[in-house]
């Protein structure tokens, strides 16, 4: 009777160790808007403070490529650059772009900036840990995007406002 007991108890104690180890592999994606009405995107939850209305939770990159005919290495779309607004970005802006390899709105940040023509020094806070502790002092945590932008900081993408802190004053 011991040694059923000790089995039961063993293998109860597994299924609760492999459930938590596997939700390491579950990412998600939450999008909220701000208090200026910009939407933003990130690996972690907005703090109390940040997010005006409801948090909704998007599917991760990996999901979305999986979902694709075929799974082909598809990245999301920029929204074109030929806009009236876009006359008035300072192309000679100061911009720092934290991100990870893996992040599709880390792509959409770097799209949108190149195809801009604004130049910006790219540090992947994976890859490079002096730009990780950067980070964190920066914004408190490891989400990315960030962007500093003329000493503007911009959590997550969001191409309004890239265009806010890049318009020339």
């Amino acid at each position: 009777m011991k040694l059923v007991r000790r089995r039961i108890i063993i293998l109860f104690f597994l299924a609760v160790f492999i459930f938590f180890a596997a939700q390491g592999g579950f990412a998600e994606i939450h999008m909220w808007v701000d208090q200026k009405g910009v939407k933003h995107f990130s690996d972690r939850a907005p703090r109390a403070s940040e997010a005006v209305g409801e948090v909704k939770t998007v599917p991760t990159f990996e999901e979305t490529r999986s979902s694709q005919e075929g799974g082909s290495d598809q990245t999301p779309s920029v929204e074109s650059p030929e806009n009236e607004a876009d006359a008035q970005l300072d192309q000679h802006a100061k911009v720092e772009l934290y991100v990870t390899k893996w992040c599709p709105y880390c792509t959409q940040a770097r799209k949108f900036l190149q195809s801009h023509g604004i130049s910006f020094k790219e540090y992947d806070i994976e890859k490079n840990k002096s730009a990780a502790q950067r980070k964190i002092k920066l914004d408190g945590d490891l989400a990315v995007p960030l962007a500093v932008i003329n000493g503007k900081k911009v959590r997550g993408y969001s191409p309004a406002a890239y265009r806010e802190a890049l318009r020339k004053d």
